[in-house]
């Protein structure tokens, strides 16, 4: 604001802030650093109690359970990469530089993939696969159908009848 000489007020100015999207993006982004420790820690802490058992037991166990364990640990180590892969994308996603790489792919042969791969974490997931023959390709980007069908069959398999679930 400005006065005059004898102390009138002869102008102001009032500067506006909308805040609301900055306290949105504020707790949206508290809600997802919890989720992602919490997704965080179980692959982590497998990791972990993995390799130590490996260095501390190497030679106690046999060739089958390494092996076993060196997979679960590569698996886990795949799955902590998608989840920093995720918060990279949502930091994109939110600041509008987040690329797409769209081409044309098989969903049927993607949710195949996706399936497999969930499986080794799943092992009595049951999980069928029913797109007709002359499905057409979509114009998507596979790394994000992927990562989109991943979250869904693996939400499904801990939240869901294991044995009852159809893509």
């Amino acid at each position: 604001y400005t006065r005059d000489d004898d102390g009138r007020l002869t102008g102001a100015v009032l500067t506006l802030r909308d805040f609301g999207r900055r306290a949105h993006l504020a707790a949206s982004g508290i809600e997802v650093v919890s989720t992602v420790s919490h997704e965080l820690r179980s692959p982590l802490t497998s990791v972990k109690g993995y390799t130590s058992l490996l260095l501390n037991r190497w030679e106690r166990l046999q060739e089958a359970q390494k092996r076993m364990m060196l997979e679960q640990v590569h698996h886990d180590a795949d799955r902590v990469t998608r989840l920093v892969t995720e918060l990279l994308d949502i930091s994109r996603l939110e600041t509008g530089r987040l690329v797409l790489r769209r081409q044309m792919i098989a969903l049927g042969q993607v949710a195949d993939d996706v399936v497999s791969h969930v499986r080794l974490e799943y092992p009595e997931l049951e999980v069928e696969t029913a797109f007709p023959p002359a499905f057409p390709d979509i114009y998507a980007d596979p790394d994000k159908v992927e990562q989109v069908l991943t979250n869904l069959v693996e939400n499904a398999a801990k939240y869901a009848d294991p044995k009852g679930i159809r893509i």
